[in-house]
């Protein structure tokens, strides 16, 4: 059974995306960057779903998201993602 385990273990894919411990700080950083992202996509035409785009904006408390022209939108995600990776190694 110990190898059968070993063999499983060696050909199982390891799940460790981003290494990145959740946490509510970081969970806003994701909000705000999945808004960003599908805010792009929309712009770019893109099927996006209206209702996750709202519960998003209102979670991230940003709802004049909507209306930016899609270079702020490019420069908002950029921004975000720095950020998110300076909280990441702090």
């Amino acid at each position: 059974m110990y190898t059968a385990r070993r063999q499983a273990e060696e050909k199982c894919r390891a799940l460790a995306p981003g290494k990145v411990p959740w946490s509510p700080k970081m969970q806003g950083f994701w909000d705000c960057m999945s808004l960003w992202k599908l805010l792009l996509k929309g712009k770019k035409g893109c099927r996006v779903s209206s209702r996750k785009v709202r519960r998003l904006m209102k979670k991230t408390e940003l709802p004049q998201a909507w209306g930016k022209p899609e270079v702020d939108l490019e420069d908002c995600l950029k921004q975000e993602r720095s950020l998110y990776k300076q909280a990441k190694h702090t």
